[in-house]
């Protein structure tokens, strides 16, 4: 097969033929690094606390005496045992199985399990100069009273950045200095301005009671709305800085509990704090945090810091809604609604209820299997009390019936067949064993189940590609992007309200050449509006874009879509290299082929992507065949990145083969690189001399004696 060359390549820099109007790539960038997934549902552990009325351990249980349920169903323990750091103990109260016929059980530990290291991290929040003091007392105490031999502890800070006072270690003395840096450190907090808020929500009420807005001289109706825009900028700003420190703080405590998934033994957080914010946007990731702890078996004590307060946290709240509500009633009564609709309102009551601290402290330790200590100014009884409990428990572990890896959680409840007992004991797992550096949250577990699962559901089709962009001084970065067709998605209408809504995730991971997965990136999509709109919306594609940094090296793309109305999941797989390349090198992007184009506005082509191209920012082709009947020429680009300081001038050559033979050759100059070293370069194939069939375009580019390559594989129909 011959082609005539200069008829088969339309080659040049290519701006207003490449114009297509369409949706705009949806762009962000939600890398989340160092993952790593291990997927097992073989055996659940479950490390359990038995005490009696008085308070005290009890001990000499065997696995007759428990029995564990999930999801409410009765399920076969495989294994129960003391843990206990008195080794006679230990010996004497071993391990008894449900069924003595099988002794496989009996000896399901190393080391005979009878005498475990405890980890535990002593964790501080941004706290007040008060409650610094006061942890720190605490802390020294329960060091000195609860760090053994067979201990290991580690420091740290949590804030808008997590500090590392001190690694894990088995010196008690190093511990010790540590905790009394906390005293001086004045970690950068949350400043609550809810007071401030409460006084001006009762000047607003002072002021509009009788107030008449076409009556009022002109002074004070400028006055009253100078307060209300003042109100409303101050309770913004006080959830993003809720926001801000509800993510930092769940953010550092999800690494610390990372790092002990492979530690073995008792595993614990104690965490002193003034209260984790949650607004309804960082809930999902203190859910996540809890799911991550649960999932590497650490158990949580929280200790709110703030000790015995002069005013209860419950007041307070009360006191804000009181303050919202009596305001609103006042507004609405002179005619001056300044918020809309009531729903907002029970929202904002909504958020305020989480002000109190044991929300979030309360919910942590009690999901984890740990406990709260509030209401005190001395610790020191119930902090010992967690010393105890990571010396003496029992470890238990059960094989789960339902052994599907759907993402979905699980309830698990551990009950003793004995009167007068608690018993104490995380809350749960998701039904994906999985490990990451970052938040799991929960709307991406079904997909990563998916993923999981070996078998690649394909009830929902998707395309996914990744793309190598070797940036200066961002060599390794990569574009994830997903295109999923809107006619596949569920959705669901309200008759009433004449609306619509999605529930569908994207979840895109990658794989290092050793299996082993290091970077996850995802999103939600809770889409709604008018039921009229629907129609139109599902002709549409929606585009999932992420960017990443990878180490130079092969990697697999797994992407999982996840419809939660039709519970339905669709994968796809893809391949990517990236370069060892630095910003010395000659360095050429993966060969984009081009769907279609918007052009940009002045302003949005300052805005740095790797898809813009002159004026335009591309849409990719992600592997669909191009069809010749509906197209005239398949458009592409690339960028080719010059050596810093290189003043050669890159010769370019474009190679178009099928079957491993080469078509068509044509080489072409490059246009003059832009100040960081970037030359840009978009050509077309003109379709109609190309017959259908399966080709390889290859660019290669030189300069200063030396040359890289990148090829593109395309279908043509």
């Amino acid at each position: 097969m011959h082609f005539n060359i200069k008829s088969l390549l339309a080659v040049g820099l290519l701006t207003a033929n490449l114009l297509y109007a369409g949706p705009r790539i949806q762009t962000g960038n939600e890398q989340q690094k160092d993952q790593k997934v291990i997927v097992s549902s073989v055996e659940v552990p479950v490390d359990v606390i038995v005490r009696d009325k008085a308070g005290r351990p009890v001990k000499g249980l065997s696995a007759a005496d428990f029995e564990v349920y999930e999801n409410g169903v009765l399920q076969p323990i495989t294994s129960v045992r003391l843990v206990t750091h008195d080794l006679a103990e230990a010996e004497a109260t071993a391990t008894k199985t449900a069924d003595p016929s099988k002794p496989a059980i009996q000896s399901q530990t190393p080391g005979n399990g009878l005498t475990e290291t405890t980890t535990t991290a002593l964790v501080f929040d941004s706290l007040a100069p008060e409650a610094r003091l006061r942890s720190r007392d605490a802390a020294l105490n329960y060091v000195s009273e609860n760090m053994k031999a067979d201990s290991r502890m580690g420091v740290f800070v949590t804030g808008l950045v997590l500090d590392v006072l001190q690694p894990w270690t088995q010196d008690t003395q190093r511990v010790k200095a540590a905790v009394e840096r906390t005293a001086n450190i004045n970690a950068p907090g949350y400043a609550s301005s809810i007071q401030e808020a409460r006084t001006l929500r009762e000047e607003l009420a002072d002021r509009q009671q009788g107030f008449d807005p076409h009556a009022e001289p002109l002074g004070d109706k400028f006055a009253v709305d100078r307060l209300r825009m003042k109100l409303s900028l101050l309770e913004k700003f006080e959830v993003l800085e809720r926001e801000q420190q509800g993510h930092a703080t769940i953010n550092g405590l999800t690494v610390i509990v990372n790092s002990l998934r492979t530690t073995p033994g008792r595993k614990a957080v104690i965490f002193f704090s003034e209260g984790i914010p949650l607004p309804s946007t960082v809930e999902p990731f203190m859910r996540a945090l809890i799911s991550a702890a649960n999932a590497a078996n650490v158990s949580i004590y929280a200790i709110d810091a703030a000790g015995l307060r002069v005013v209860s946290a419950q007041t307070t709240t009360k006191r804000e809604i009181e303050s919202n509500t009596n305001l609103r009633m006042t507004e609405l009564g002179a005619g001056a609604d300044r918020n809309g609709p009531m729903t907002k309102d029970f929202e904002r009551n909504e958020d305020l209820l989480r002000l109190d601290p044991r929300s979030g402290l309360g919910q942590l330790s009690d999901q984890t299997g740990g406990f709260l200590i509030q209401n005190t100014n001395d610790f020191k009884d119930r902090m010992n009390r967690i010393g105890e409990e990571l010396r003496t428990y029992y470890a238990l572990s059960y094989a789960p019936k339902d052994q599907t890896e759907d993402g979905q959680f699980r309830r698990i409840e551990v009950k003793v067949k004995r009167s007068g007992v608690t018993v104490q004991a995380r809350k749960g797992y998701y039904a994906i064993h999985t490990s990451f550096d970052s938040p799991l949250l929960e709307y991406e577990t079904p997909a990563l189940a998916a993923l999981a699962s070996g078998r690649g559901p394909k009830d929902l089709a998707i395309r996914a590609s990744a793309m190598s962009f070797p940036e200066p001084r961002r060599t390794g970065l990569v574009t994830a992007l997903a295109d999923i067709p809107m006619q596949a998605i569920a959705f669901r209408t309200d008759e009433k309200t004449k609306t619509f809504s999605t529930d569908f995730s994207v979840v895109v991971t990658f794989k290092s050449a050793a299996s082993s997965l290091v970077t996850k990136m995802s999103h939600h999509y809770l889409m709604s509006g008018p039921a009229a709109n629907l129609a139109a919306l599902q002709k549409e594609n929606i585009q999932f874009y992420r960017e990443g940094d990878l180490a130079p090296g092969r990697y697999q793309m797994q992407t999982a879509v996840y419809d939660a109305f039709a519970k339905k999941a669709g994968v796809q797989e893809a391949t990517i290299e990236v370069p060892a390349a630095s910003d010395n090198d000659l360095r050429l992007s993966d060969i984009v082929f081009i769907k279609r184009t918007e052009r940009l506005s002045a302003e949005e082509q300052k805005n740095f992507n790797p898809f813009h191209v002159g004026e335009l920012l591309a849409y990719p082709n992600l592997g669909e065949a191009v069809s010749k009947a509906k197209n005239k020429q398949l458009s592409f680009f690339f960028t080719a990145y010059v050596p810093k300081g290189s003043s050669a001038a890159p010769k370019l050559m474009l190679e178009l083969s099928q079957q491993g033979q080469t078509l068509a050759q044509l080489p072409a100059d490059l246009p003059a690189a832009d100040a960081a070293g970037r030359i840009r370069f978009a050509g077309g194939l003109p379709l109609e001399v190309i017959p259908p069939g399966a080709y390889d375009l290859k660019v290669i580019v030189t300069s200063g004696g030396k040359s890289v390559a990148r090829a593109a594989h395309l279908v043509i129909e």
